[in-house]
């Protein structure tokens, strides 16, 4: 009897991909599931991080509506998130800042670059800000434009330059009639700003003095060096007014005798940034000082005599 070899069974593998079909799925949503929590905590981060950010921020869309806001931007509007999200600046500001706010939100769509503008703002309760508003262009995966936006309060800051720029009218009335020299220094860098009067007390010319702080110390007098440049660095640190009389070299050797005066300028956290002073040559008057001096010991040695 002749064997036939017996054919090899067929694997059942409808049966194995029907099977793992569940388990497929099953792992596809655990890991959508996964993705979904991981993107949710990010993006709760995210909105934490935004939200502890003190200045305003938002974002916009093409039609100029509100479609995310922090905490900050709704305590300058007044309202609440809901009140707002969908919501445009004609809805909410007066039209004349509207207007402006349209204008530059244009720019940055036709442009696609940064656009930064300061000017009034009207919060809330109807007070008027000067503010910094920086905005720029995002594009979303799907092509989409959005704008997104801050806002930085400068209502200290303005209200400073505004005084400063009183102040320094009021110092250059003051110079030009008292024949005073003006003086201007950043404190970071050591430069200043003189003016033409300040040069010619100094006895040094424009463009070749470099009117710097060393440049201005190593005009100071020896003995009168050290002194002047604590009192300087005094008043700086808020300890003293500037109010100081000190001699300085001329480049030929002579002496001269200076009364200066100045104000600290600072920062709304209080750290000194500019002093701005003038100097007045007294040496005519220190001259006849000491003349009245020796007059008077004169005439005290013929009395005694």
């Amino acid at each position: 009897m002749t064997l036939k070899p017996s054919k090899p069974k067929k694997k059942n593998t409808k049966t194995k991909i029907t099977n793992s079909l569940p388990e497929q799925a099953e792992s596809t949503l655990e890991k959508l599931e996964k993705a979904f929590e991981a993107s949710s905590a990010t993006n709760t981060y995210l909105n934490s991080i935004i939200n502890a950010v003190a200045d305003p921020i938002f974002v916009k869309d093409r039609q100029r509506r509100w479609v995310f806001l922090n905490n900050a931007y709704c305590r300058l509007k007044g309202r609440s998130r809901d009140e707002l999200i969908g919501k445009s600046m004609y809805d909410i500001d007066p039209k004349n800042e509207a207007d402006v706010m349209w204008q530059d939100d244009e720019i940055v769509f036709k442009t696609g670059q940064e656009h930064v503008r300061e000017g009034e703002r009207t919060d809330s309760e109807g007070i008027v800000h000067f503010t910094e508003t920086k905005k720029t262009l995002y594009k979303n995966e799907k092509g989409e434009d959005f704008i997104v936006g801050v806002v930085r309060d400068i209502t200290e800051r303005k209200r400073i330059e505004v005084a400063l720029q009183v102040s320094e009218r009021r110092l250059k009335l003051a110079a030009a009639s008292g024949h005073l020299g003006i003086w201007d220094r950043d404190i970071k860098s050591g430069k200043q700003i003189w003016d033409d009067r300040m040069y010619e007390i100094y006895g040094v010319a424009k463009d070749s003095f470099p009117a710097t702080f060393e440049a201005w110390g190593k005009c100071l007098h020896p003995d009168d060096r050290e002194r002047d440049i604590k009192e300087c660095h005094a008043a700086v640190r808020g300890e003293k007014d500037y109010d100081t009389e000190f001699r300085i070299l001329h480049p030929d050797g002579s002496v001269k005798y200076i009364k200066a005066s100045g104000i600290v300028i600072r920062d709304t956290e209080g750290k000194a940034t500019r002093i701005i002073g003038i100097n007045r040559d007294i040496t005519e008057q220190k001259n006849l000082e000491e003349k009245l001096r020796q007059s008077r010991k004169i005439d005290l040695h013929s009395y005694l005599s």
